[in-house]
């Protein structure tokens, strides 16, 4: 099956806005390019945002960090494909974010370990 960058780009919005948030943090966010710092966190990730607004400095390290793109996100999908799907599966709108999130891991970690 041909992956289009825009499915691509689809799954990974999807992933980075709602499905990694629980073991991973982000930054250099660019879904229009479909580009993305993904920070893995050994116990979930600190909710940056709210710790933040309370003043509270976040000292936990980042397990791993990962640059990923587009192709990355393609390489997911496909390991996700084989993986989880035994049937013929749309690819471009059949899918949520423990989906995507799953795929992201596949692709970056080689397994899926969180959820």
């Amino acid at each position: 099956m041909n992956i289009t960058d825009e499915i691509a780009r689809d799954w990974l919005i999807t992933a980075v806005e709602g499905g990694i948030n629980y073991w991973a943090a982000v930054n250099n966010y660019d879904f229009r390019a479909g580009k993305v710092t993904v920070h893995e966190y050994a116990d979930g990730a600190p909710d940056f945002r709210m710790c933040e607004l309370l003043g509270i400095p976040i000292d936990e390290e980042p397990v791993a960090t990962y640059e990923v793109d587009l192709e990355t996100i393609k390489r997911g999908i496909k390991l996700w494909m084989e993986k989880f799907c035994k049937c013929i599966h749309d690819v471009e709108d059949d899918y949520d974010a423990m989906d995507a999130d799953a795929a992201l891991q596949l692709a970056i970690l080689g397994e899926v370990r969180f959820g």
